[in-house]
């Protein structure tokens, strides 16, 4: 049987295949060129593609937000509560020793 499109199967193949972080980048990478896309429509006045490729950047973006690891955000959570209290202790300490 022959394909109908052979890099259609090749891309298909290789998001099968592909690893989180491989996803992840490619994500990023198609939204890049969207975005590019996008920018070059605007300045042709094709507002219609520009809108189009517009929503297929924000649902790459609500991709991310959906798979964003929640042990990450926790981290990333720990982190600005420990800078936090730090800066706070540090302001206490400079208030107290004036």
């Amino acid at each position: 049987m022959a394909v109908a499109n052979p890099y259609g199967r090749m891309l298909e193949d290789s998001i099968m295949t592909a690893s989180k972080d491989e996803l992840t980048l490619m994500l990023y990478e198609g939204a890049l060129k969207f975005c590019n896309q996008a920018i070059m429509a605007i300045e042709k006045k094709d507002m219609a593609k520009a809108h189009s490729l517009i929503i297929r950047i924000e649902d790459i973006i609500r991709e991310f937000q959906i798979t964003l690891s929640h042990d990450y955000e926790i981290s990333r959570l720990k982190d600005a509560r420990c800078a936090k209290e730090f800066a706070h202790k540090k302001s206490s300490v400079s208030f107290l020793s004036v």
